[in-house]
C-alpha cells in the first residue's frame, strides 16, 4: 500500500480499499475502508476542470486572485455567447424578490 501512495494512482489506491473492505469482517472496519475508497475514485469531471486538483498544492501567492483581468464596459461583447439547443439566456432583475427566487 505504501507504494501506491507513493505513485499517487488513484485507480489502484482505490481498488485496494474497495478489495480489503469487501474482505473485512468487522463491519465498521468495512464502512470505513468504503468511506476512504471513495475519496480515491477518479473525478474525471473535476479533472477536466480549470480548479486545482485535491493533490495540487496551490502556492500562497496564487490564492484570491480575480480569474480574469478587469474589463472595461466597452470590452464586453454586446450579443451573448451561443448557448446549446435548448436553454435560451434572459435578463434577471434581481430587485424583483419573484425573479430572484426563480434563479436561487
Amino acid at each position: 500500500m505504501t507504494e501506491l501512495l507513493k505513485n499517487n494512482d488513484e485507480k489502484e489506491l482505490n481498488k485496494f480499499l474497495k478489495q480489503h473492505a469487501d474482505s473485512a469482517k468487522n463491519y465498521n472496519k468495512k464502512k470505513e475502508l468504503n468511506k476512504v475508497a471513495q475519496l480515491y475514485d477518479t473525478h474525471d469531471f473535476w479533472k477536466a476542470q480549470p480548479v486545482p486538483q485535491a493533490d495540487e498544492v496551490v502556492p500562497e501567492n496564487q490564492l484570491n486572485k480575480p480569474i480574469d483581468a478587469k474589463k472595461t464596459v466597452e470590452e464586453i461583447q454586446d450579443e451573448p455567447l451561443p448557448i446549446p439547443t435548448g436553454f435560451n439566456w434572459c435578463n434577471v432583475n434581481i430587485a424583483d424578490e419573484n425573479e430572484a427566487n426563480e434563479v436561487y
